[in-house]
């Protein structure tokens, strides 16, 4: 299996290589060197239907296809909130009604006007039962949201949205201060409903999609390449690279190649046994992040329903061996928010104490005469998940005397196996697009299509949506620690690892490129200068 793996990417290389030979310096898929900043996602984009994209690799493309009602403003240093596809918004002194005016001059790369309707028609969709998106949960502040979601009212025009012109307004169930957060995500973007009815699934080819970003997708060979081109149809500035080429090369190590060969322009995953010495190259750019790696627990899965070996495991890794195997300037994550979050409290969450451990396994029944019974790591293929999970399997085997095995799958197979069959312990990563931790805490509610360790639990649920309606910052920061001292501590239903950090190769002929701490990245900035 792993020299199949390892054979396309050397394969693609060899092609992208013989392609870019020539006086004409083309690229593959008919372009321009010239004209084309080249990009590696890593791995194939499970979905370009933005209701039911759950990845970054994904959420990458589709940011750059799409708009939402609002977005981050990446050329100003303090990251602000900007109006896009709203011209502006307005609240009740409550927070808990929005009104958002849509601008009146955006067409889709069909010529099609955009109206309210068609986010009405999105929304619809992606709360509607049949779709199973998997970020409906994130909506469920809406007036009859969960219930339309849930099937037990059928009738969407009861769901709190409504138009009035060129106004939406969305009327929720308690306060929410950060609403327009909400609606700037990928998961939130309008649909247009004549397209994927005539289409299907089959409504985001090349051929049949219709976006009204600032690129339009041109062409997609599945796993092997995306090429973006500027739409001309885009209501803003247009953009200032002609084409976008994203590779789908899982290798790091055969990116990094390409790169240094300089036919590949931006590597975001940069491969973690080469980082000290890149880190001395001008091209290498490094950044925190809002987002935590993690291990979750199969929490149903035999031995992991037992809570003392969870807290066992937990106890027994050492994230500062990981961070120091990495070497990219991440910090050891105890807890699952970040620094600078409301919430954050360093003492929380549980520290590498392997005496603590084996007592607990031991308090558990399990020792020399009653082996824990086998368990497995699953994680999505990768140098850099592979190189983690070989040191954690170590320290699990050195410090409780336990097998341990590991079982890496495609990017597409292992969040299906997330989905239906969570192997004991799973590797994840969270990336927020909002500085609060509501974002963070959602994800292990019991109606997120998120939480994947199976542990739900009314209590937390009732934490999350106080922190997520309460006004005052006090309330906010102490219902928060507590919530995360419940799923780390008292019932440990995942270890953080450590905290990201984003960290580029980025070619000198590159200008403008976006870093930021969400990791929101919009290419219609960035030129390139060959």
């Amino acid at each position: 299996m792993k020299k199949l793996m390892s054979f396309w990417p050397c394969l693609l290389a060899t092609m992208i290589l013989s392609c870019t030979k020539g006086p004409s310096n083309d690229l593959p898929y008919g372009l321009k060197k010239s004209d084309t900043l080249i990009l590696n996602l890593s791995s194939e984009p499970p979905s370009l239907d933005w209701h039911k994209q759950l990845d970054s690799s994904s959420a990458y493309v589709i940011s750059n296809l799409m708009k939402g009602l609002a977005a981050y403003d990446v050329n100003d240093p303090k990251f602000p909130l900007k109006p896009m596809l709203a011209e502006k918004w307005t609240r009740n002194p409550s927070a808990t009604q929005w009104t958002f005016t849509l601008r009146s001059d955006v067409k889709w790369t069909d010529g099609t006007t955009l109206t309210p309707q068609h986010f009405i028609d999105a929304w619809e969709r992606l709360l509607n039962p049949e779709t199973s998106a998997p970020a409906a949960y994130l909506y469920y502040d809406i007036v009859n949201a969960k219930a339309y979601n849930k099937g037990q009212i059928k009738d969407f025009s009861k769901v709190g949205v409504t138009l009035d012109g060129q106004n939406i307004t969305v009327s929720l169930n308690k306060p929410r201060i950060n609403f327009p957060l909400i609606v700037s995500g990928t998961t939130s973007y309008p649909i247009r409903k004549d397209i994927i009815e005539k289409f299907g699934p089959k409504w985001t080819a090349p051929e049949h999609i219709q976006t009204l970003g600032a690129y339009r997708m041109t062409q997609w060979k599945h796993d092997e390449a995306i090429v973006l081109t500027r739409n001309p149809t885009y209501f803003s500035e247009p953009a200032k690279t002609k084409n976008l080429l994203f590779y789908m090369i899982a290798e790091t190590s055969t990116a990094m190649n390409l790169f240094d060969q300089n036919e590949i322009d931006i590597i975001d995953d940069v491969p973690t046994r080469e980082i000290e010495v890149l880190k001395e190259r001008d091209e290498y750019n490094v950044i925190d992040a809002w987002g935590v790696y993690y291990y979750g627990f199969n929490t149903r899965k035999p031995p992991l329903d037992n809570i003392l070996v969870r807290q066992a495991l937990a106890y027994a890794i050492d994230r500062g061996q990981v961070v120091k195997l990495l070497g990219g300037g991440q910090k050891p994550a105890p807890m699952f928010l970040v620094p600078g979050f409301t919430g954050f409290e360093p003492s929380i969450g549980t520290r590498f104490f392997p005496e603590k451990a084996r007592s607990l396994l031991k308090q558990a029944g399990y020792g020399p005469n009653n082996p824990l019974p086998k368990i497995y790591i699953g994680f999505n293929t990768s140098e850099n998940h592979q190189r983690i999970a070989e040191n954690i399997q170590n320290q699990l085997m050195k410090n409780l005397d336990i097998q341990v095995e590991l079982k890496n799958q495609e990017w597409k197979v292992y969040l299906k196996s997330l989905q239906e069959d969570p192997p004991h312990i799973y590797r994840m990563g969270w990336l927020v697009d909002q500085p609060a931790p509501d974002d963070f805490l959602e994800m292990m509610t019991t109606d997120s299509n998120n939480n994947y360790t199976g542990w739900k639990s009314q209590k937390y649920d009732r934490m999350v949506a106080s922190v997520k309606s309460s006004i005052k910052e006090k309330v906010r920061h102490e219902l928060t620690a507590e919530a995360q001292k419940l799923i780390l501590e008292k019932e440990t239903t995942m270890v953080p690892i450590y905290s990201y950090t984003h960290s580029f190769m980025i070619s000198k002929s590159v200008e403008n490129f976006p870093l930021n701490p969400a990791k929101y990245r919009p290419l219609e900035f960035v030129s390139v200068n060959r």
